[in-house]
């Protein structure tokens, strides 16, 4: 698989080489769903570290440390905006593809893999 995030996607997300103290932790639950949403402020860079977890398995799986931008996520349609907030979502397709993308009539962005097998 390639390099998650595409780099042409640059100006939306980036992942981090290093994780910073400051990254907000996103869990998501695979045992109950395979989407995991939630807001963040619109008018400033997020750093979050994004985790697909299934307590089923006992397995964690860390997708990847990311810098989201989030204005600049919903003017392009991935990402709903709520007030001075984004809704941040995320999807993980069925080969394990983890993608940002704000339903599941919107465009997506490739992010990483969470593989359970």
């Amino acid at each position: 698989m390639p390099d998650l995030p595409d780099r042409k996607f640059a100006h939306l997300i980036r992942r981090l080489t290093v994780e910073p103290a400051t990254a907000h932790p996103w869990n998501a639950n695979h045992d109950e769903l395979d989407f995991h949403h939630g807001p963040i402020v619109a008018n400033a860079s997020a750093e979050i570290v994004l985790n697909w977890v299934s307590k089923r398995r006992a397995r964690s799986v860390r997708v990847g440390a990311f810098r989201l931008y989030p204005r600049a996520l919903i003017n392009a349609g991935y990402c709903a905006e709520e007030g001075k907030n984004a809704r941040v979502r995320f999807f993980r397709r069925s080969d394990g593809t983890v993608v940002l993308q704000a339903n599941a009539a919107a465009p997506a962005i490739e992010i990483g893999v969470a593989q359970f097998e």
